[in-house]
């Protein structure tokens, strides 16, 4: 199997497993079937797919890749917060043929805490990477913090984004516009009343409003 056919298998199983998980729900999750959805064996999905936990791992990877296929030049004349927002529907938009695996994916969670630790965890790890992609200008405190805040935001437009099922995603996109500005109110404030007696080596001294700056050259971000 060449490359292509290689990643080829890799997203015909992650569709496969989506679309097992949208009707068989987290716990009856079965390799077997997603290998009958795919027609191969069970131990070519394996290979791909380990175990159902793998799943979450991979349409992560998945979805990062979608979001961060931009060249820096397409980001350059945006604001920070113009760069988050185009990266949020990016991924968003990418999630949409997963749509209703990631819906009963939300509504099992709810009796799944190890599910939500897993699921919480790539999901920061993913908002970190959109934060540095956006160059918020943030210290390496600041990105942790502001990662989490981010990872909470994507949550909160996700479940609005869940239940919007018009073509223009009117509803999807003023919700994250709103805690977008929210953020941003927030960010501003923090920097206004941030204490003028710290070190000028610490890192915080470094941290810029997230709303600052721009991006030079033309190379595509890769997330690896």
């Amino acid at each position: 199997m060449d490359q292509n056919e290689s990643h080829s298998w890799r997203e015909d199983v992650l569709q496969a497993a989506m679309a097992e998980l949208a009707e068989a729900g987290w716990r009856r999750f079965s390799l077997v079937g997603v290998a009958r959805r795919t027609g191969g064996s069970v131990a070519d999905v394996q290979a791909v797919i380990p175990t159902r936990w793998h799943l979450l791992r991979r349409l992560n990877a998945h979805l990062d890749r979608a979001t961060f296929k931009v060249t820096v030049e397409e980001l350059a004349a945006l604001s920070v917060r113009d760069r988050l927002f185009e990266l949020v529907m990016r991924r968003l938009d990418a999630t949409t043929p997963f749509k209703p695996g990631v819906r009963r994916l939300a509504r099992d969670a709810a009796r799944e805490p190890a599910l939500i630790v897993l699921s919480g965890s790539t999901i920061r790890r993913s908002a970190g990477l959109m934060l540095d992609v956006a160059e918020s200008g943030l210290g390496r405190p600041g990105t942790r913090l502001a990662a989490h805040a981010l990872a909470a935001l994507y949550l909160r437009v996700l479940n609005v984004w869940l239940d919007d099922e018009s073509d223009d995603q009117a509803r999807t996109l003023a919700e994250l516009d709103r805690r977008l500005g929210q953020a941003d109110r927030a960010a501003r404030f923090a920097q206004r009343w941030r204490p003028r007696c710290r070190s000028t080596n610490s890192p915080a001294r470094d941290e810029k409003h997230w709303a600052g700056h721009h991006m030079p050259g033309k190379e595509e971000i890769n997330p690896g």
